[in-house]
């Protein structure tokens, strides 16, 4: 229960950093050109890809990592049962 834990978090931060970051230069753009809220929205727009990018690529290694230990498991209780 742990690593679904560990999973949820790496993904908020993730997504969190990613949206602060768009937001920030964004705003930084939009005051430094005064472009009104373009960039913002921009930005956040452009975001969303990025945000279920990562969230797929660490949905992926997670599941890579779990898969090894759930094929040893299912060895060793094979491993069991003919002995």
């Amino acid at each position: 229960m742990s690593n679904v834990f560990n999973v949820v978090n790496k993904v908020a931060i993730v997504v969190i950093l990613i949206i602060a970051v768009a937001l920030g230069l964004g705003t930084l753009l939009d005051r430094w050109l005064d472009t009104g809220r373009i960039f913002t929205l921009l930005f956040i727009l452009g975001s969303v890809p990025l945000t279920l990018t990562a969230i797929y690529r660490i949905s992926l290694s997670v599941v890579s990592q779990a898969r090894p230990q759930a094929g040893t498991a299912a060895n060793k209780s094979e491993d069991n049962t003919t002995a």
